[in-house]
Order: structure tokens, then sequence, then C-alpha cells
């Protein structure tokens, strides 16, 4: 959804707000901590940081619809997506508006930046063979259930991560708050 918008890939923006109402949607709560396909929105909570705030709640979008995390690289991608949505479609067009969400996402992955020196792929701790438990439908601790999940056949595991902080990177430069404007030129997707 987001990465399209990013490409100017659909120029109806029926069809796209159709998309978004859809990634947008929270999932309910599924069996044995996994979560409906229904959206793509999530919130995690760090329980592992140690610093100030305790427990920090951080929030951006999973992998896919059978995913379970938010995934940093996603959610960074799908902010440059929304602003660059508004720059194209304005700022209304979107019912109800996308800055909730532009900003929530965000100040999330800054916060991070502020936390870690840089993005971890997930916040949700767990290793190897928790996620595999997790991926079976096996009961886990919701705090450690073997990262995020990305529903494809591999998690993403608490690490620093390459890919996510470069693209943090890209969604900072691309627009860092809501006050700077917009810079096309760190659009990866853009038309040359």
């Amino acid at each position: 959804t987001f990465w399209n918008i990013l490409a100017d890939a659909d120029p109806a923006v029926e069809r796209v707000n159709s998309a978004l109402r859809f990634a947008l949607r929270k999932p309910r709560p599924g069996k044995n901590g996994h979560k409906d396909s229904q959206g793509l929105w999530a919130t995690d909570v760090d329980t592992i940081y140690q610093g100030t705030p305790r427990r920090p709640r951080l929030s951006g979008f999973r992998f896919s619809t059978a995913g379970n995390g938010v995934q940093w690289e996603v959610t960074a991608g799908a902010v440059m997506g929304m602003v660059h949505y508004q720059g194209k479609f304005g700022a209304d067009a979107y019912p109800g508006g996308l800055n909730r969400y532009i900003e929530a996402a965000r100040t999330s992955a800054k916060n991070l930046l502020s936390m870690y020196g840089g993005i971890p792929n997930t916040v949700l701790g767990g290793n190897y063979p928790a996620w595999q438990a997790f991926s079976a439908y096996q009961p886990v601790d919701p705090a450690y259930p073997g990262g995020s999940d990305t529903g494809l056949g591999w998690p993403y595991l608490r690490y620093l991560g390459t890919a996510p902080t470069a693209w943090v990177g890209l969604m900072l430069l691309h627009q860092a708050d809501a006050s700077e404007p917009v810079d096309h030129n760190a659009n990866p997707y853009a038309a040359p």
C-alpha cells in the first residue's frame, strides 16, 4: 500500500483511500497472541528497554496481515507514503485525516532512535525458538514471542538493523516533522 503510494502507482484517490482504510485498521486479538488479518496498524510495548520512559508504547505497521508486531522499515515507508499522499491529494482527501497516524509512527521511530542510537528490527523480545513456537500457534510469553513475525515464514529479531535505520533516515530526510517542507528527493520510489 504505502510503497505504491510513494511510487504514484495508482492515480485514483478512491482506490488509494480503500487501501488506506484497510491498512489503518487495528487488528483484533486472535488465537495465542496472533492478531486477525484485518489491518496493519499496531502498537507494541518495549518491555526490555531499561531507560526512561519505562515500557514505552510504540506505534507503526505490521509487515503483513499475517504478521505480528510493528516492523520499522515498513513503518518508516508508511509515514513517507502518507505524507506523499497528503501532498498529492490534499490533507483532507482521506476521511478523518492521516496526521494522527503519521505523528504517532514518526514520533515512535524518533523515540527509538533516541533510545537505541539506531532502529531495532522490533521491540518485541524472544529468540528464534520462541518465534518457532509462536508461528506454530503454541503459547508463548507475549513479551517474548520471538520478535516481530512477518507472517511470511521468518521473524525480525530484536537487534539494531541496517534496513530499519536506513528507512527511518529516509523518512527523516523526507520530512522530519510536520512543520518542515517535504524533500521529494528522499523518496526512493520517485521517478528520476
